[in-house]
């Protein structure tokens, strides 16, 4: 994942005196440049026409995160991080920068849990605390059937595998087929799996997880609940 904060984006661009339709096209054109499938751009949208023509003419964001901080707390921490930290806004400036965000709140904020995947997180609360509540909006629910072994035990793990997937939204990933085409097409890890299968040594878990692991973190739309087959074995 890279990353885009948009202030900074702006400043290094020369954009601070565009209007809001320039600057908005110029980050869709640096998106279009990114290698990357998955982009976090920071401090962004911050105005109401800014969300509607990003989502309008380049696309709407899987999930969008509103910390909610008071501007008590603000000025604490700013406090705390002393006025030598390169970061440090003085309680005057910060105290301006607040008020401008809540008056565009007012009509941002409602157009994001409108047409977004908005989450508003406390983040007046420990960093710790914070980051769990974001990652809770984000990491995949992953389901793993096992069966007993029995064919009555299998006909059930089928069922239940069948059920998720074709009427609850999950998307299997079986590792046994994952594994053959990985082998078929050559690829670095498919080498590396057909090496130890030629030498009768057992897949290491870290190929297991180059395997898995970039489907599960895909970032693709709507797929974020998986029915995981074959794997773990052990």
């Amino acid at each position: 994942m890279s990353l885009i904060n948009f202030p900074k984006f702006v400043t290094e661009n020369n954009l601070q005196k565009s209007d809001e339709e320039t600057v908005v096209c110029a980050l869709i054109k640096q998106l279009s440049l990114e290698i990357c499938p998955r982009v976090l751009i920071e401090d962004f949208p911050q105005t109401e026409f800014q969300a509607k023509f990003f989502n309008k003419n380049c696309v709407e964001p899987l999930e969008v995160f509103v910390m909610n901080c008071s501007k008590d707390i603000c000025q604490e921490r700013m406090f705390a991080m002393g006025e030598t930290h390169p970061n440090y806004i003085p309680s005057s400036i910060l105290a301006k920068k607040v008020q401008i965000y809540n008056e565009r709140a007012k009509t941002l904020i409602p157009f994001l849990q409108k047409n977004t995947h908005c989450h508003i997180i406390n983040s007046e609360q420990q960093f710790n605390q914070t980051m769990k509540q974001i990652c809770t909006c984000i990491e995949p629910t992953i389901v793993n059937v096992r069966s007993s072994g029995s064919e009555q035990a299998n006909e059930v793990q089928a069922q239940i595998r069948d059920n998720l997937c074709n009427d609850q939204g999950y998307k299997l990933v079986d590792v046994a087929d994952l594994l053959k085409q990985e082998e078929l097409r050559r690829t670095a890890l498919g080498c590396r799996l057909l090496a130890a299968s030629s030498t009768s040594r057992k897949f290491t878990l870290d190929m297991y997880m180059q395997l898995i692991c970039p489907i599960i973190w895909s970032g693709q739309a709507g797929e974020n609940k998986f029915v995981l087959s074959g794997f773990p074995n052990t």
